[in-house]
């Protein structure tokens, strides 16, 4: 009777030790090559994930904490969930056809994509994610996301269906200069769904949505329910480009000095219940309909 309730402990060894190792991690990276399915969970613990690129497609290196979590190849399904920390995901120079899902979680978090590895050997190259995408932020202060073509050859190109909702600040920074279609801008070819969360600027731009070179399909753009600055500048918008701006005195900005758009599709612009202004640029060419509802002030 007395040896069953004795509590059983571990006789020290090697399956010991791997054992509390992996415990002891705060993030983990596994990869099922069957499906191709590569899963990062954790908290990043104010130490970024880096997933970064290779020259070969579909093949990428994942970072944390100055570790190696693994180089990983033919890679078709990505997944990243995270806690309640403030938690970083960054891909550079990222290329690959995997679906893409990524939960952020709570706290203030960021999800970066960039041109240049930073941690790893590889070069500069194209981000481009062929796949479906969904990022999902947690509605909090401080979520962030920015789409950053830091090279002066490369840009960053989602080919698919991509849906960003419950950040409080999306940033698309292309470095074309026109609104023309260059190597360095950000491309949303097919769909793009953005919701934004209701706290506001994050990175200290003034607006809680920015895009600045960017070339894209179709777009439906969701404002807070809050006080919105939204800018667009040197972009292309080939489909439909639909802004529904929700509770709050919002700005709705097209007119950044010279940087003028092109509307390639139909323009919508839908205000919400505050006192709503759309900021209106000469330059802008609109070859297809325009239309506004509940806009205030035409500036």
């Amino acid at each position: 009777m007395l040896s069953q309730r004795r509590r059983r402990s571990c006789v020290p060894s090697a399956a010991c030790e791997s054992l509390e190792n992996r415990t002891l991690l705060t993030v983990t990276a596994n990869f099922n090559p069957g499906p191709g399915k590569l899963t990062i969970q954790g908290d990043t613990n104010g130490s970024p994930v880096h997933v970064e690129g290779t020259p070969q497609f579909g093949t990428i290196d994942v970072y944390h904490a100055g570790v190696h979590l693994g180089h990983f190849t033919n890679v078709r399904q990505f997944r990243a969930n995270f806690g309640d920390g403030d938690d970083v995901l960054h891909f550079s120079a990222v290329r690959m056809a995997a679906v893409v899902k990524i939960n952020m979680g709570g706290g203030a978090d960021t999800f970066l994509v960039d041109n240049t590895p930073t941690i790893g050997p590889s070069p500069d190259d194209h981000a481009r994610l062929s796949g479906n995408v969904n990022i999902k932020m947690g509605n909090d202060p401080g979520d962030f996301i920015s789409l950053n073509s830091n090279s002066a050859t490369h840009g960053i190109y989602f080919v698919n269906v991509t849906k960003m909702l419950g950040a409080a600040d999306v940033n698309f920074f292309g470095t074309g200069g026109t609104n023309n279609l260059e190597f360095e801008d950000v491309y949303m070819t097919s769909s793009l769904i953005i919701k934004l969360a209701p706290h506001g600027d994050v990175n200290g731009d003034g607006a809680n949505l920015l895009f600045q070179d960017v070339i894209a399909g179709k777009v439906r753009i969701f404002g807070a329910k809050g006080p919105d600055e939204m800018r667009i500048y040197y972009s292309r918008l080939v489909q439909e480009f639909t802004v529904k701006l929700r509770s709050g005195d919002d700005l709705f900005d097209t007119h950044i000095g010279v940087a003028a758009n092109a509307f390639a599709g139909p323009l919508k612009v839908l205000g919400g219940s505050g006192t709503d202004t759309y900021d209106q640029s000469p330059l802008n060419t609109i070859t297809s309909t325009e239309t506004t509802s509940s806009i205030e002030f035409f500036t």
